[in-house]
This record gives structure tokens, sequence and C-alpha cells, in this order.
């Protein structure tokens, strides 16, 4: 959706809403999630949301129940084109002899680093739970073949494990020790309550993490984390654990100030516990939340 003017248009029991609408991430850029106030919510009977965007005109509506403040819709999933969208939408049978062609070429030339690549998108768009070993198989490989490219094959290997993941997804969704650079697909978790993201390679917040209006619980524990960054407010998010991370400095996490329903955060194990004065100064920072650092 375009952010300078999405062409979203919302009705409420058959009246238009204004707007304006806004990007989950907080920023001016294309986003999958966008938000719109309503008024009061409804107290004696159910309202009827529904919504429209262009060029997709198909009508999505959702229903807001007395007493409830927020209504949630979240496109399906199509398992094919979630992994690779260029070739998920492609004919199988087509990709099917690709893949055929790929073994053929890598019996010739095992440390073929174009196929190792081709074959693993290839099966990630045809069979990506049925295959996952495999899959992974050929990115180890195509990491040991090409070094140079280590990151670029991390981040591979990052959205087809995040995929995996997502397909199985509830409101819980665990992504631990997975060895992630990157945690792609975040704008399909929408309604995820809860994320576990301990023991990866992340040197930052994620970036699309202002998509999970729902999250209550967040753990990043065991990462490369040295700071919050500008990562948007969480409004509904009580817990973030940041155990194990290099975080040696209190202003770094003096964004969390914004997050108006934190109230628990994990700092055990990092630097900042035992800098001189650093505790202090967080709790100046962020006097609403319990630290610990145990």
């Amino acid at each position: 959706v375009n952010p300078e003017r999405p062409e979203l248009t919302a009705t409420l029991d058959g009246s238009a809403l204004p707007g304006p609408w806004r990007s989950a991430e907080g920023r001016p850029r294309p986003s999958h999630t966008w938000l719109c106030d309503l008024p009061a919510p409804p107290t004696e009977s159910p309202a009827h949301l529904e919504v429209t965007w262009a060029p997709d005109s198909a009508l999505r509506e959702v229903t807001l129940q007395p007493g409830e403040a927020e209504a949630w819709w979240q496109e399906p999933i199509v398992e094919r084109e979630l992994f690779w969208p260029e070739l998920g939408v492609a004919d199988a049978q087509v990709l099917q002899e690709q893949v055929q062609m790929c073994q053929e070429l890598l019996e010739l030339e095992p440390q073929s680093r174009g196929c190792l690549l081709t074959l693993a998108l290839l099966l990630a768009a045809l069979e990506p739970r049925g295959r996952a070993r495999e899959i992974r198989e050929h990115l180890g490989t195509l990491r040991d073949a090409d070094p140079l490219r280590a990151g670029f094959v991390a981040d591979v290997r990052s959205r087809f494990e995040a995929a995996l993941v997502v397909l199985g997804a509830g409101e819980g969704l665990s992504l631990s020790n997975k060895g992630l650079t990157s945690v792609p697909l975040l704008e399909r978790m929408s309604a995820l309550t809860r994320l576990e993201l301990a023991g990866n390679e992340l040197r930052a917040l994620p970036a699309a993490l202002g998509a999970l209006r729902r999250l209550t619980e967040l753990d990043l524990s065991g990462n490369h984390v040295t700071e919050v960054g500008a990562a948007p407010p969480l409004p509904r998010l009580r817990l973030l654990r940041l155990d194990r991370n290099p975080i040696g400095h209190a202003p770094a996490l003096a964004p969390l100030a914004a997050w108006p329903r934190l109230a628990l955060l994990g700092l055990a194990e990092t630097p900042l516990g035992s800098a001189p004065g650093g505790p202090a100064q967080l709790a100046e920072l962020l006097p609403g939340v319990d630290v610990t650092f145990s």
C-alpha cells in the first residue's frame, strides 16, 4: 500500500470512517499493517467493519463485539507463495522439471553455487515442509562453497526457518536457536501475542516489529542487541527479555519509556548490570518497569 496515499476505505455499520490511516511500523513506507482509529466501541450489539483497498477491490469484513475495543483480520497464508512468491505462483510441473535439471547438474558439479541456491528455492516453493531437511543441507553446502556470501545465505536460511514456523503458528511463535540473522515475515504474524527469538544472531530489534500490535511477551535473550533503536512502541507488550545481550549503557534502552504497558524487563548477564551507576540510571529512565539483572 502506498504510504503517501493508502487507498483504503472503511465503513462501520454503513458509515464511512474518515481515517487517517497510519502504518503499524510508524514509518512512511509500504506496509502490510495499517491502523485506523474507531469511534466508541459498541455496547449493546455487534458492529460490522468493512474494508476495501485498491487495486484489490475485494471486501473484507470483521465483527466488533460489544465491549471490544479492536477488531483484526489477517489474510490467509498461501504456503507456496510464502517462501519465494515469484516461484510460488509458477506451474508446479515446470518447477519440478527445473528441480530435476538442477539435481542432474549437481551430480556433475556438487559445489555449483547457482544450482545449490536455485534448488533450495525450488524445493521451498514446491514442498517446503516435506523437503525441509534437504533444503537445509543445500543451504549449508552453499554456505561452505561460498564463504564471501555467508551473510546472504544466512538471510535466505532465516526466511526459510521463519516461514516454516509461520505455517503452524497460532498466537505463540518460537524461533529460538535457529541461527537467524533477521526475522522476515513478521507482517504476516499480526495475531501473535508471544514471540520467542532467543539464541539467534540478531543485532537489532526486527524492523517490522511494530506490526505485532497484540504482542504481550517478547524474548530476545542471547542475541547481539546493543540498543533498542527506533523500534516503534508495542502497545500491549508487558514482558521483554534482553538477557545475555551486550547492552552496556542505560540510554540504549531509553526508548522503552514510550512503551505504555511494559512492566517487566529482563537484563540478566548484560554489561549494564555491572556498569557503575547503570542500574540506577535505568531506574530513572524507566520508573514504572520492574528490571531484573539476575
